[in-house]
């Protein structure tokens, strides 16, 4: 695996790690402020390398200062189909996470984070694409 993949897989696992946090029930009282949190924690450990990364992401900003931007994308026009990938409803009656129950797109929401992700991590790991999307800033 080379470098910079390497580098944008560790972070993508620090945000897709403030993410899972967040959805814990203690984490639900922190709202905005958790997300703030777990990113700034995450950021202090990311390598060299890694910290290079962000910034040709997403600049000056830090992940925390951006870590709540999904939360308020989710509710436009534009990101009214990533609404779904902050979370998966599974019944408390069924003993585990099912892909057909749980991944169903209902009221035209877009698809669950399980499948969202995936496609978001094509889009950092296709430099090409992730520029002429505007994922790179």
């Amino acid at each position: 695996m080379g470098k910079q993949l390497a580098t944008q897989l560790r972070l993508i696992l620090a945000i897709c790690t403030a993410a899972f946090v967040d959805s814990t029930s203690s984490a639900l009282a922190w709202r905005q402020l958790g997300h703030s949190i777990i990113a700034e924690q995450s950021q202090r450990h990311l390598s060299r390398a890694a910290q290079a990364t962000l910034k040709e992401l997403v600049g000056d900003s830090s992940l925390a200062g951006i870590s709540n931007w999904a939360d308020d994308y989710k509710f436009t026009p534009e990101g009214k189909n990533t609404y779904r990938w902050h979370f998966v409803d599974i019944d408390i009656e069924r003993p585990a996470y099912d892909v057909v129950l749980d991944c169903q797109d209902e009221n035209n929401q877009g698809t669950r984070i399980l499948q969202g992700l995936p496609a978001a991590i094509a889009i950092l790991k296709d430099n090409l694409r992730s520029e002429k999307d505007g994922w790179a800033r």
